[in-house]
């Protein structure tokens, strides 16, 4: 194993297919072409008129107007009318409920591996945001960008959690309207595990997006509040399948929180590991440890102070990263405005029942307009798993709406296969329409970033546990030099 064992992700993480050429909706930075997209899924019964205000370092960028049609998506590639586009944050409003996500590609020029990243908007700005999970390790980069949607400046300080007391981040001005990043390396340097609280002067947006080795990407939303449950779907433990899950928990309140983990899977509810994190702390375990061979099920944390929860997935010998912040409640409809199902991809939804009753779910499909649905019955604590079908189309927007009798927990998948491997994007849907969403960031390309951490400095032991952090694969977490430091 390597060094990066433990890093344990939040974010929805990453495919990759091949794609080269000049194509509509890219830029380039001279090494890598980039796509980024804003994606509208109109889930009414009317027509909505959607504006889309871009906030860029120049005023000059001009709003787009989208007219969607009812049961349809439209995307919007925001490298068509902005240069720069990984420094554009966008504020989508509509006439009647959308929802909206932000979707970013990358390809080499040459045909070379392409990745994406996709995260769903926000509905509100809030003074206060939770990043539960970056790193700074073994590769990895980690930012924070922050969009002030106001007419005012906004006074941010950003506090990171790890494992041990807090750290002290960067504080910073983000002007009316504007946006600002933080690159985490500038403070910890070969930090595994990384959580972060931002909090402003003025309701902002704030979102985490992670790199690794610049060939893969994740971005998540922060959290505006935590909460005492946390829900955390399509875990897999399964030897066989090569996965290993991990759960991080992020204590930002001002008390330790005790917390408490059941796992939902294969028609069974189970009780799994007890453990404190203390205030500003954060900690993270193997789900593999308490609910061994088990290839799907549902983890639901609980704690008697306000956390919160992510989950993090790795495979195929650490080559592979999947992360998903949790949910703080199932739902009984559920939004999926993006999917992959043309050549080379293939997408699902992961349905988990987390009540003692059976309940029927019924899955619409609205590739650009073209109906289909299809019915499951999921058993008391049962799982389901749903193909989406192949609409032959180009790489775009398939977009799914999930209504269950009762409430349940759904995630999509999407899976790339290339020449370089398998590569997978997993992200809970969106419960609820609105008529304004705000898309803090566009994730930075290559050129513009900077060295990550992992010095490697075998003199250090940071956590204390008598395995020298250059040979610990869980330098930020006690462990013993029989399991490498974890």
């Amino acid at each position: 194993m390597r060094r990066t064992a433990i890093v344990a992700l939040s974010m929805l993480l990453v495919g990759a297919l091949s794609l080269g050429g000049d194509l509509a909706g890219w830029s380039s930075d001279g090494t890598t072409s980039f796509s980024s997209a804003i994606v509208v899924q109109n889930v009414s019964d009317t027509v909505a008129q959607v504006n889309v205000a871009y906030q860029t370092s120049s005023d000059s960028t001009p709003d787009v107007k989208m007219t969607v049609a009812p049961g349809t998506t439209q995307t919007q590639y925001v490298n068509d009318v902005n240069a720069s586009p990984w420094g554009a944050s966008a504020i989508v409003s509509s006439d009647v409920p959308i929802i909206a996500t932000q979707n970013f590609l990358t390809a080499d020029p040459n045909g070379g591996t392409q990745w994406a990243s996709h995260s769903g908007g926000v509905t509100a700005p809030s003074t206060t945001w939770y990043l539960a999970e970056g790193s700074t390790y073994g590769g990895f980069q980690s930012y924070i960008a922050v969009q002030n949607p106001n007419a005012s400046p906004a006074n941010v300080a950003v506090t990171y959690t790890v494992f041990g007391a807090p750290i002290n981040g960067p504080s910073m001005t983000v002007p009316a309207y504007g946006q600002s990043q933080v690159a985490i390396v500038d403070t910890l340097v070969d930090y595994s595990s990384i959580g972060a609280v931002v909090t402003a002067s003025v309701p902002v947006i704030a979102q985490m997006t992670t790199y690794w080795d610049r060939a893969a990407s994740t971005s998540t939303m922060g959290a505006p509040a935590p909460a005492t449950t946390w829900y955390l779907a399509e875990g897999n433990t399964a030897s066989w399948s090569g996965f290993e899950t991990w759960v991080t928990v992020q204590n930002p309140s001002p008390t330790t929180a005790q917390v408490q983990v059941q796992f939902i899977g294969d028609g069974v509810k189970q009780a799994g590991p007890t453990f404190s994190v203390p205030s500003m702390s954060h900690d993270t375990f193997n789900a593999a440890n308490s609910f061994p061979e088990h290839a799907h099920f549902a983890t639901v944390v609980t704690s008697d102070t306000p956390i919160v929860a992510v989950q993090s997935k790795r495979w195929d010998d650490e080559q592979g990263f999947d992360g998903t912040m949790g949910v703080t409640s199932p739902s009984s409809q559920w939004y999926f405005p993006v999917a992959q199902t043309h050549t080379g991809a293939s997408s699902w939804i992961a349905l988990q029942n987390v009540g003692g009753t059976s309940t029927t779910v019924t899955v619409e499909y609205m590739p650009q307009g073209s109906a289909g649905s299809e019915t499951v019955k999921l058993d008391p604590f049962g799982h389901g798993m749903i193909s989406l079908p192949d609409t032959g189309q180009t790489p775009g927007a398939v977009a799914v709406v999930v209504n269950s009798a009762q409430p349940i927990l759904a995630q999509q998948g999407s899976f790339w296969e290339t020449g370089s491997g398998t590569y997978q994007d997993t992200t809970f849907g969106i419960q609820n329409p609105s008529t304004i969403w705000y898309l803090p960031q566009t994730p930075r390309p290559m050129s513009q970033m900077g060295p990550s951490g992992d010095t490697g400095t075998g003199g250090s032991d940071r956590d204390g546990d008598g395995v020298p952090d250059d040979q610990d694969y869980c330098p930020d977490f006690p462990g013993s030099a029989t399991t490498n430091g974890c």
